[in-house]
């Protein structure tokens, strides 16, 4: 992964509890550019407009949840099993997934 690349992942990490908190029409490109320590042209260099970042951050965080929720399946064997720990996993990792807002 290029720098650029990288760089464009971290805007997306750091936009997402952004998003997550205040969302799309709530959140400023000040709120952005304070949380990336990029300026408008930083950022827009890596996105067309607003809807994209938001949509990088929505995939970001959705991945995130998705990741953690089904996480520890892979080794289990038994489909019982696994369903019961997709079900713990559900109940016991339902915050922190995005920081600072409505978790997903």
């Amino acid at each position: 992964m290029g720098k650029g690349e990288l760089t464009r992942q971290r805007i997306i990490a750091e936009a997402a509890p952004i998003f997550n908190q205040k969302g799309f029409e709530g959140t400023a490109l000040s709120d952005l550019m304070r949380a990336t320590g990029l300026e408008k042209g930083g950022i827009y260099r890596h996105f067309g407009n607003k809807q994209e970042l938001a949509e990088g951050a929505f995939d970001h965080a959705w991945r995130l949840a998705i990741d953690t929720r089904f996480e520890g399946i892979q080794e289990i064997s038994n489909a019982v099993d696994r369903l019961e720990q997709i079900i713990r996993n559900f109940r016991d990792r339902r915050s922190g997934l995005v920081a600072e807002g409505a978790h997903c």
